[in-house]
């Protein structure tokens, strides 16, 4: 067992016990991220949104559901984010530190962002956003060093972020710039969301972290917008330019990782789908606590699919994100 490990052990029946609020974790890996934190309304009755008339409200946004469970698997996370002066901007502050998440949350004058959504099963979700000019356009470099930590061990960042304006490119850049500055591991997920800009869009605003990039995780397609290749180029061209690992996201059939010693691979251990929204997140906060934990690309892999699993069968984004001694639990079982 390494010392970081041992530590996540330590403090992982204390995370356990309090899962609606967990004190921050004081041992494990730092991580560093910034983005959009939304106000998310999710439909309870199983019908097409405009039947809907029932929903919750959850707290969502890639980097903040890998900050969310990165916490729960026994580290620490620090996020920045832009929130409207509105109540959905309260909720989101109370939520993040609800769930143990060190924030730097400024506030604007402009909405926080909304989604409102169906559940994401078989047959995926319709949504509607409400979030163009929303207060997480204002992201900006002095939110990213308001929240630095003394130290970061890994940083992760998307390209939602890079995309939505210049002051927010700018921010996920210099979290890169810092992280390389704490020889920190830097995960980039291009995350692509057609409604938010299209593959060229994105393509650009990636740009600036060429060569900068240690892990890269997306689905093909994605992949190939982060390389600036054909999806059949893109994984050797990201691994010839810097990157330690890339991860293949195969949807219901896995995921496939290579590194310079060869590649592996995972198979879905999903067994009850309910809400497949922030599979992705889950997978790649599961991923990166294998890798901070130095228990190599293979058990990674599985603990992130081991995370995707339990999340996809839960309601939202971030609930079903499990403590880490629920996963170590269920690896004597097995």
């Amino acid at each position: 067992m390494s010392a970081m490990t041992a530590a996540i052990a330590a403090t992982a029946a204390t995370n356990q016990e309090s899962p609606t609020g967990p004190a921050v974790p004081t041992a494990g890996a730092i991580l560093v991220t910034a983005g959009e934190v939304l106000a998310v309304f999710v439909a309870d009755e199983g019908l097409p949104l405009a039947e809907s008339t029932r929903f919750r409200r959850v707290v969502a946004g890639s980097e903040v559901n890998v900050a969310a469970g990165f916490v729960r698997l026994g580290h620490r996370s620090y996020l920045a984010t832009v929130v409207g002066r509105d109540e959905l901007g309260d909720a989101i502050e109370a939520q993040l530190r609800g769930w143990g998440v060190t924030s730097h949350v400024a506030r604007s004058d402009r909405a926080t962002g909304t989604i409102v959504r169906t559940l994401a099963g078989q047959y995926g979700a319709e949504a509607v956003h409400l979030r163009a000019d929303a207060a997480a356009t204002e992201l900006a470099v002095e939110h990213v060093d308001a929240v630095w930590p003394e130290r970061a061990d890994v940083v992760f960042v998307t390209g939602i972020s890079c995309v939505r304006s210049a002051s927010a490119r700018a921010a996920v850049e210099r979290i890169v710039e810092r992280a390389k500055q704490d020889g920190a591991l830097v995960v980039v997920d291009p995350n692509v969301r057609r409604n938010l800009g299209s593959r060229d869009d994105y393509r650009e605003a990636l740009s600036g972290l060429a060569g900068k990039i240690d892990i890269a995780i997306g689905d093909g397609p994605e992949l190939a917008v982060l390389a600036g290749t054909s999806e059949d180029a893109a994984v050797d061209h990201l691994l010839a330019n810097g990157a330690k690992i890339v991860v293949t996201k195969l949807g219901a059939k896995g995921a496939v990782a290579r590194d310079s010693s060869g590649s592996y691979d995972v198979g879905t251990r999903a067994t009850t789908v309910v809400d497949t929204v922030g599979a992705g997140d889950a997978f790649a906060a599961g991923f990166i606590a294998g890798i901070v934990e130095d228990l190599g690309v293979q058990a990674a892999l599985e603990l992130a699919s081991e995370v995707a699993a339990r999340v996809v069968a839960t309601p939202g984004d971030v609930a079903g994100f499990p403590w880490r001694a629920q996963i170590d639990q269920g690896e004597e079982k097995r």
